[in-house]
């Protein structure tokens, strides 16, 4: 074979061969080709690259055959390979870009394959070899470029695009930097430039005018040793992209004389700093330039504590970056609302805030001054540290105090000995002390008391030990800065939900700043009543007629009400004892005939009877010097009740309610006569009514011994009663408040799958979507799978029982007067619901199922529940006809008025 090129065949390099034979002549010569090993048939083409060789069949005229093979041959390119456009490159040619390269284009016969090299200013890049690349902070100034090599398999050819010069992205400013007021002699301030830039990368800063300097991060520093007024400071940033400049003016006031400046100290806990503003948006008055001139003082990054306060310095107080500034940085406090409201009264002196404010710090150890290198020294130190920084000193002085509430833990005190609470008031007195002694003399305190939360080590309300610590630190917080002298106190229990929050936010944090001002303003006591007001308003206990001779009555409990701080009590003729109000009446303080009550606490009186029939004693309860006499009269002859009746009565008075007797228990009793008469009450299985008083309304009528239980996950949550309406979500219904009262009924045992009746008995109807009787699964926490109930003062109803669906009614459809409305299912594929007279007002066929729900709520425990008012519920075990639900409602009616306050 003779040598090939892709334009040809391999018959143009074959010749073929002269044969002989010894034992005949030539018969036929047929010549085979193969191409890479494999044999060839009929007209094909060759590529570059390809092997070629033939084989030739001999045979002679003796039918001998042999075969003759040819050596093989590569076949070449027939057009040799040339570039003829070089190569491209595209993108951005800017730092942190990618660039592309393209091939170019190329002749040549033979297939081909390509390689890239990239290279900076001629030199290889290590390891940049695909067609694109990513420029580097080394690429900046160079010029980039890169070589295409083609390869065909024969040779190689290099073409190298056109390199391309490389920069950074020029930066650009967005000119919003703004302008800067100081006092003279404030130390150097800072400004960060960097954040009004954008592609401030690989270059440098420089700035010009104030004879300001700057960092490479864009931080400006300032001078405030001479008086400025509206220089400009120009920041610019230049990298090899281009440069960009962003001005702001300066203005540096004269030095204040003596007393033209306001030093503002805020110490305590975490409430003080407020720890629940921390991730919250502030309000637009304390970042719109409302708050006027104001610093604060700033610890240095470096050395101890006390060597970063010794290095402090001032800065423009900022709520969004450093009003907090040894936590979070982002957290506010009461100051800003102080400062605001100072500012809104013409105040325009430059405010310095100094602020001590770390959470969980006790009064008895940590803000104790005896003890070394804690939160009373630092106090100390930044006191000194602001003086030495602002040496023309300062006219007025306050200090914000909000601290406490880890001394009413569990536990709280030295060695974990629980003596905080009770030591409260010796301690803040040596507090005091110390504080005119070291760190103020003339400042004007103001102590936001604590909440009255029920503390435990968790910071929860868990403990009722919890709430009687609690007032004792509220009572020494009003009582200590009365005895300074130049100190005052201020409430802040008046946002009553976020009492279940150990960290509440906005708006309590504003509320706390307008009443600390209105407290230096003189104008707390006319806006929010006198902190030291211990005159209740008057109050009056309900006499009792037709007691039991000899026996021990209760009277109903009162909340006690116009108070703010601890009032003393005395009984004549009887004892009392305090209830807490905020944690469903527990007891804090048992029967005696002398003590104290404190805001929002209830009094309960009692007195043992007349050994005579129709004879009258009573007691009398002064509070605060306002008295109230109650009176009991036992009856002229024994009434006869029922056994009901008087294991209501009996069961209401262990349960620590008040003891019911005269026109109350015969009403009662009117109430079991008539009940026991009808065919329903032997197939209800539970009801609850609206009575004297909140302990009286949790009891079953029906089983006189099980009563409601709440059930709720927050604080705040739980379902408030009231001689009024009954019963009313306390959360804020319809804004994610979960809770109700466990009516102890257990739907998936006690109410048949289609032989039911639940009733709830409305004062007021609700006014949105949520429901306000759910059945609930314990298990799975989910209410109302297969039970609920929601009238709306619209007319529309949803209701469910033992359903697997709906049974929705549009609005304007039912009637709006309060009362009863009942559920019935009657059958597999009957409910209707009932209304106040008892009557059917609507009906479906929704279809029966089986349920898992294991309490009946009124409320709803594993959702939202509404508006609704609710005197009271219950539940039967079978379907109460029409005519049976007429005189239910009637009788329980007649129960309700008889008590009605």
């Amino acid at each position: 074979m003779a040598a090939l090129d892709d334009s040809q065949t391999p018959s143009d390099g074959f010749t073929a061969g002269s044969y002989q034979s010894s034992e005949g002549t030539i018969s036929s010569a047929v010549v085979a080709y193969l191409v890479n090993g494999s044999p060839q048939a009929g007209t094909f083409d060759l590529t570059a690259g390809d092997v070629v060789s033939a084989t030739e069949t001999v045979t002679d005229s003796a039918a001998n055959e042999r075969v003759f093979s040819t050596g093989s041959v590569v076949v070449t390119p027939s057009v040799a390979l040339a570039n003829s456009v070089v190569p491209a490159i595209s993108g951005t040619p800017e730092i942190g870009q990618t660039l592309s390269v393209s091939d170019g284009t190329w002749t040549g016969s033979a297939s081909r394959t390509y390689g890239y090299q990239w290279t900076r200013d001629g030199a290889n890049i290590d390891g940049a070899t695909a067609n694109t690349y990513t420029l580097v902070a080394a690429d900046d100034g160079a010029d980039i470029g890169c070589t295409v090599t083609a390869d065909d398999g024969f040779t190689t050819v290099p073409a190298d695009a056109v390199a391309v010069a490389v920069t950074y992205a020029a930066p650009v400013a967005s000119g919003a930097l703004p302008d800067r007021t100081y006092d003279q002699n404030t130390g150097v301030q800072t400004v960060d430039a960097s954040g009004d830039f954008t592609g401030s990368v690989g270059g440098t800063w420089s700035v010009s005018g104030a004879s300001a300097s700057i960092d490479q991060s864009g931080v400006v520093s300032i001078p405030t040793s001479a008086t400025l007024s509206a220089v400009t400071v120009t920041v610019a940033y230049a990298n090899s992209g281009g440069s960009d400049s962003s001005a702001f003016s300066v203005t540096v006031n004269a030095e204040a004389p003596a007393g033209d400046n306001i030093l503002l100290f805020v110490a305590g806990q975490s409430n003080a700093r407020v720890a629940g503003n921390s991730s919250a948006t502030p309000p637009t008055k304390y970042t719109d330039g409302s708050l006027g001139n104001v610093q604060i003082l700033v610890r240095d990054e470096t050395g101890t504590v006390m060597e970063q306060i010794a290095a402090a310095t001032f800065q423009t107080y900022d709520v969004t970056s450093n009003a907090d500034p040894d936590n979070t940085l982002t957290a506010w406090g009461s100051e800003a609302e102080f400062i605001y409201q100072l500012r809104q009264a013409g105040e325009t002196r430059t405010v310095y805030v100094v602020k001590e404010a770390v959470n969980g710090q006790n009064l008895f150890e940590q803000w104790n001054p005896a003890t070394s290198n804690d939160k009373f020294d630092y106090l100390e130190a930044k006191a000194a540290r602001a003086r030495a920084l602002v040496p023309a000193g300062f006219g007025d002085e306050y200090l914000i105090w909000n601290q406490g509430e880890a001394d009413a833990n569990v536990g709280a005190g030295p060695s974990g000995d629980g003596t905080a609470a009770d030591s409260y008031n010796t301690n803040f007195t040596a507090w005091f002390t110390a504080l005119r002694s070291r760190v103020t003399s003339s400042a004007f305190v103001i102590v936001q008391r604590i909440r009255p939360l029920g503390y435990d080590a968790g910071d929860g309300v868990t403990t009722e030990a919890g709430w009687p610590r609690a007032w004792t630190i509220r009572e020494a917080q009003i009582a200590v800065p009365i005895a300074d002298g130049n100190a005052t106190t201020i409430d802040t229990d008046f946002i009553p939900s976020n009492f279940g929050l150990i960290h509440p936010a906005e708006p309590w944090t504003e509320g706390m700043g307008l009443r600390s001002y209105a407290a230096v303003a003189g104008t707390y006591d006319a806006t929010y009543g006198a902190i030291t007001d211990t005159t209740p308003n008057a109050f009056t206990f309900t006499d009792q007629t037709d007691v039991t001779p000899s026996s021990v009555i209760l009277s109903n409990a009162l909340l006690i009400g116009g108070i703010e701080r601890r009032s003393a009590v005395t009984v004549s003729g009887g004892e009392f004892r305090t209830l807490n109000s905020l944690n469903g009446d527990s007891v804090v303080s048992d029967w005696a005939t002398s003590g104290f009550v404190d805001k929002f606490q209830k009094i309960q009186i009692r007195q043992t009877a007349s050994g005579s029939t129709s004879t009258a004693t009573s007691a009398t309860v002064t509070i605060g010097g306002v008295s109230d006499t109650w009176t009991v009269t036992t009856y002229a002859s024994a009434p006869s009740f029922e056994a009901e009746t008087q294991a209501f009565i009996d069961q209401v008075s262990a349960n620590g309610g008040g003891t019911i007797a005269g026109a109350d228990a015969t009403a009662l009793n009117d109430f079991y006569v008539a009940a026991k008469a009808t065919t329903w009450w032997s197939k209800v299985i539970k009801l609850y009514p609206r009575l004297g008083d909140e302990v009286a309304s949790r009891l079953d009528l029906k089983g006189q011994s099980l009563s409601l239980l709440d059930d709720f996950a927050d604080p705040g949550d739980e379902w408030v009663w009231s001689a009024a309406s009954g019963w009313t979500g306390g959360g804020g219904a319809g804004v994610g408040a979960t809770g109700g009262l466990d009516m102890r009924v257990n739907p998936s045992t006690e109410l048949p799958q289609n032989d039911a009746t639940v009733m709830v008995f409305y004062s007021a109807l609700a006014s949105g979507t949520q429901t306000e009787l759910n059945a609930a699964n314990s298990t799975t926490e989910v209410s109302g799978s297969e039970l609920f109930l929601r009238i709306v003062n619209n007319g529309a109803a949803r209701y469910r029982l033992n359903s697997g669906g709906n049974t929705s009614v549009t609005s304007g459809t039912l009637p709006t007067d309060v009362g009863m409305r009942a559920i019935v299912r009657s059958g597999a594929s009957a409910i209707a619901l009932h209304g106040a007279d008892g009557t059917e007002i609507h009906s479906a066929t929704t279809a029966s199922a089986t349920t898992a729900e294991n309490k009946l709520h009124i409320g709803n425990r594993y959702g939202t529940y509404s508006d609704a008012q609710i005197f009271g519920a219950g539940a039967a075990n079978s379907a109460l006809s029409a005519a049976e639900l007429t005189s239910l409602a009637t009788i329980y009616g007649d129960l309700l008025t008889a008590f009605a306050p």
